[in-house]
């Protein structure tokens, strides 16, 4: 694997991920030489005004302070506070060349895991003397003998280097190379890409649903398809319902059993997807636990710790045939469904609770309900006294019955001589004779 121009390249050592360089050889001792001469030449060759105090290289950050002389003939190391474009504040040396610590090396130890040919990519930041720390430079230098006798600094208890493909002050091309090298905030603490997060958390309407590390609410998106890794939500779609992106491997928190992955998007961001769905958020949700997007345009919704989407509960009405009554109507388990005959259909109201509803559950649903293709009944719905949406077919209220256990059973068929079952059109079924005892009770 190489990178960097043709003139200058690197490989990586599959064996130790270090980066090995295949530089000629004077520029390769140029950049390894552990001379104080040498290490300010990795800092650029200074231009000023011949006091040796290097001038401001437009466009690159500017520290506050350079190397200064030490008091016994040393070079005392200058770490300092600059601004990156595109990483916020960084430490730099004397000179404003960027400086990184390596993932292979442990916080505190002191000690450096590149060497050899690792450190000619990456040379590290030597001194003669003890190291001083410029405005803003919050972190804690130390020094430790390398294993080549030469002085390495460190910051917050990471070795410092610079990079060799760095060629001015305010270039940072080494950060993120090979997922281990990293620039640092002026506290030491390395910069590494973000990993979004996905978590669980329990809603108090929808149970509980995948969230980010801070608690947001995601979402997925019915017009997307599960698997194929890519989103149909772009450009505007994007702005109302921003994707969840991550910088790195997602982290799944605890109670997540949803597989996670990742796919580029458009615009070259990762995306990260639950159980084959590409997660987002939606714009209008203000704080951590809303969820006002459920259920937007019958295509937005929330998951479950599986990654299932919390579609709502959604009522089917078909048609099977029953040995003895023919087709009738059931719903999308093949229970058969019945009526009522002290209900009403003008519209559609029950009068069956209760104890009555816990013996005649209603068909209720939270979504259109599904019918089935041989259903002639016109399907409606309407709320029920508790609030929940009861069907209708032919304008009579829908029914199961408790003592059903398998789909084809009609005991409940003439209980009572007031339940029955429906015929395709929503025509009662009732029978010519009374049925007499079958089940129910004396008031339904």
């Amino acid at each position: 694997m190489e990178f960097g121009p043709s003139s200058e390249k690197y490989h990586i050592d599959t064996r130790s991920g270090l980066a090995r360089s295949t530089m000629e050889p004077t520029r390769r001792q140029f950049l390894g030489a552990a001379t104080a001469s040498a290490v300010a030449g990795l800092g650029g060759c200074q231009s000023g005004d011949g006091t040796g105090t290097p001038t401001d290289t437009p466009g690159s950050p500017t520290p506050s302070d350079t190397e200064t002389p030490a008091g016994d003939g040393g070079t005392t190391k200058m770490v300092a506070a600059a601004a990156h474009a595109d990483h916020g504040e960084i430490l730099v040396d004397g000179d404003g060349r960027t400086l990184y610590m390596f993932d292979q090396d442990s916080r505190g130890d002191l000690a450096s895991a590149c060497t050899d040919g690792c450190a000619d990519a990456w040379p590290p930041l030597t001194a003669e003397a003890d190291p001083a720390a410029g405005d803003g430079v919050t972190a804690d230098l130390d020094t430790f003998a390398r294993g080549d006798g030469a002085t390495q600094v460190a910051a917050g208890g990471w070795p410092l280097y610079y990079f060799a493909e760095d060629d001015d002050p305010g270039d940072a091309a080494g950060h993120g190379v090979n997922d281990a090298w990293w620039v640092l905030a002026p506290d030491g603490t390395p910069k590494r890409p973000e990993s979004a997060a996905v978590q669980v958390d329990t809603h108090p309407a929808h149970g509980d649903i995948l969230v980010d590390g801070a608690g947001r609410t995601l979402y997925m998106f019915d017009s997307d398809t599960q698997g194929n890794l890519a989103s149909t939500c772009t450009d505007g779609c994007a702005e109302a319902w921003p994707p969840l992106t991550t910088a790195g491997t997602p982290q799944a928190g605890e109670g997540l059993t949803a597989d996670l992955t990742t796919f580029e998007r458009e615009d070259g961001t990762a995306q990260v997807a639950a159980n084959g769905w590409p997660l987002y958020y939606f714009a209008d949700d203000d704080e951590p636990g809303d969820a006002t997007g459920q259920g937007v345009n019958e295509a937005w919704w929330v998951l479950g710790p599986d990654g299932a989407p919390k579609r709502p509960a959604q009522a089917t009405v078909a048609v099977r045939e029953h040995p003895e009554y023919g087709d009738v109507l059931v719903d999308g388990d093949g229970m058969t469904l019945y009526m009522f005959d002290q209900d009403e259909t003008d519209p559609p109201a029950s009068v069956c609770s209760g104890g009555c509803a816990s013996t005649w559950p209603p068909l209720t649903t939270e979504a259109e309900p599904t019918v089935g293709e041989a259903v002639t009944a016109a399907i409606d719905t309407f709320e029920r006294e508790d609030g929940a949406t009861q069907v209708a077919a032919g304008g009579w209220p829908l029914y199961g019955y408790a003592s059903d256990t398998e789909p084809g059973d009609a005991t409940g068929q003439g209980a009572n001589d007031v339940w029955w079952v429906l015929a395709p059109d929503g025509t009662p079924q009732r029978a010519t004779e009374s049925s007499g005892s079958n089940g129910g009770g004396s008031d339904y």
